[in-house]
Formats: structure tokens, C-alpha cells, sequence
């Protein structure tokens, strides 16, 4: 009997692709319409509630439980509160040794992929290969339709081969991390396309306080001087720096094609609340002391 369905997975790339969703049904098809000629996606779903789960499904991906989820241990109107934990849950869910990380609401280019095919098709790296990858970040409209121009090139690991034995780290902002000395790091041409998220103030305002708060509860600076490097000079230099960059890009370039004035003031307000959250931070932990 034939079966072509199994045949037509055989005949993707042996990538597998993990994915964070949570009623994104409104970005998760273009995400999966970029990554269809890997044979094994999983989404883990944080409990959507629109069509998150019917389209994973339509698509043939592997639908399952982020770890929060399953445990009802969190409110699900908030954002997660550890990335690694979940991003861990799906390294073990891998069916592959290639495994690319990505959110619902980000997509790969079709020269980006085809790249991540080659690779996964030549097996374990051999002969001082690179065992990861990063990945060229290009930050866009909501809607995809405007490329944004940046000061600089913007990197990010995100494919990787499992022989290196990494684990992800940090429960927010979190990172693939393994022994780099020994595993070669490669870097790949094509875009990655970070569409822009919660363009509205108040909206960016709420996510991002919430997760510099549970961070800076986990990670709180240990001294004085800890203290002022995290929560002036840093936010500081990172003001000048937005500011800077926003002024002299709008000198060389149409300001269509740049992120808009109303995100970088967001990026600023992050700023400023890093820095709020860096001392409230600190001077909790000299009073629990």
C-alpha cells in the first residue's frame, strides 16, 4: 500500500521546528507557510483560545501543551514567565538533530530556508562545520509589507544541531547556550523576519513591565555599584544610543522605511522602566536581607 502522505515527509528537510503559540491565529499561517518544507513542526500552544490549534493541525504540525498549560499554574492572560522551561519542552518533543526556535508571529525568508534544508540534509556536521547557526534578524511592519532599515545587522541563534547538548536558559530573554569553544558557529544569509508586536503604548507598556519585573525579581543586583551600571549607565547609553541612531537614520533614509517615531518611543519607555525595576528590585533585596 502506498502512502503519500509519509512519502511527501520523507522528501522535506529532517529540520525540526519549534514554535510558542498562543491565539496567534492571526500570524501562526504565515509562519507555517514558511517553514513547510521541514518535515516535523511542533506548537506548543499556551490553551488558545481562537483557531491557534485547528490551524497547527491543517498544516500536519504536532499540536502540543505548553508546560504552563498543562499545569494551570499561571494566568493565562499574562505572558509566560519562563521561556527557557517551555523552549526546553520542545527540545525534547524533537524528532530531528536540526532544530530551529521560532514565535508564532516570525517567519523565515524562502532563501533562509532553503539554506536551513541544505544543511539539515547533510547530516552531523563533519570537518570543522558549524553545529549552530544565527540567523540575520529584519524587523518589519505588523503586517509584513515594509522591511525595516537599521543601524546595524541584527544576529540571533536559532538553528542548531542537537549533538552540541545545549539547554535553553533564562526564563526570559532566553538563550540556547552550549559549549561554543567546542561547537563552531556559522552564520546564515538569508532574512529572518521579525514582524513589529505590541506597537500600541498601552499594550507594550503592560508586557514589558510585567517581564522586567518578574526578571529583575529573579536577577537582582547584588551591590551598589551592580546597582548603578544596571539601572543608570546602561539605560542611559541605550537612550543615547536609540536616540542617536533614530535621528541619523531618518537623515540617510525615507522615513517609510524605518521603524516609526512611536516604536522607539516605546524602546525608550523600556528604558526608563528597566531602570525603575533595577532599583525597586535592589531595594528589596537590602530590606530581605
Amino acid at each position: 500500500m502506498h502512502h503519500p502522505h509519509k512519502k511527501e515527509a520523507e522528501a522535506k528537510a529532517p529540520v525540526s521546528v519549534g514554535i510558542l503559540a498562543y491565539n496567534a491565529a492571526a500570524t501562526l499561517p504565515r509562519a507555517l507557510e514558511s517553514v513547510r518544507e521541514f518535515n516535523d513542526v511542533i506548537v506548543a500552544d499556551g490553551g488558545s483560545e481562537d483557531a491557534t490549534r485547528a490551524i497547527a493541525a491543517q498544516y500536519g504540525c504536532r499540536v502540543i501543551a505548553q508546560c504552563a498549560a498543562s499545569e494551570k499554574r499561571e494566568n493565562r492572560t499574562h505572558p509566560l514567565s519562563d521561556f527557557a522551561r517551555e523552549r526546553n519542552h520542545l527540545l525534547s518533543h524533537a524528532r530531528h538533530r536540526w532544530f530551529l526556535w521560532l514565535d508564532a508571529d516570525e517567519y523565515l525568508s524562502k532563501e533562509l530556508a532553503e539554506e536551513i534544508a541544505r544543511i539539515a540534509r547533510r547530516g552531523t556536521p563533519t570537518g570543522g562545520a558549524p553545529w549552530a547557526y544565527r540567523l540575520r534578524m529584519v524587523r518589519q511592519s505588523p503586517d509584513g509589507a515594509v522591511s525595516y532599515r537599521e543601524w546595524k545587522a541584527n544576529y540571533q541563534l536559532r538553528f542548531f544541531h542537537l549533538g552540541t547538548g545545549g539547554r535553553f536558559e533564562r526564563k526570559i530573554h532566553e538563550r540556547y547556550v552550549f559549549d561554543e569553544k567546542k561547537f563552531p558557529i556559522g552564520t546564515l544569509k538569508g532574512a529572518w523576519y521579525v514582524p513589529l508586536s505590541k506597537t500600541k503604548f498601552g499594550e507594550y507598556r503592560r508586557a514589558v513591565n510585567w517581564r522586567l519585573r518578574h526578571m529583575m525579581a529573579e536577577r537582582p543586583p547584588a551591590t551598589l555599584g551592580a546597582a548603578l551600571k544596571k539601572g543608570a549607565y546602561r539605560p542611559l547609553v541605550s537612550s543615547l544610543k536609540i536616540i542617536g541612531r533614530a535621528v541619523l537614520l531618518r537623515m540617510r533614509y525615507p522615513w517609510r522605511e524605518l521603524i516609526p517615531l512611536s516604536y522607539e518611543r516605546n524602546r525608550l519607555y523600556g528604558q526608563w522602566a528597566h531602570a525603575r525595576e533595577v532599583w525597586r528590585a535592589y531595594l528589596h533585596a537590602r530590606r530581605s536581607r
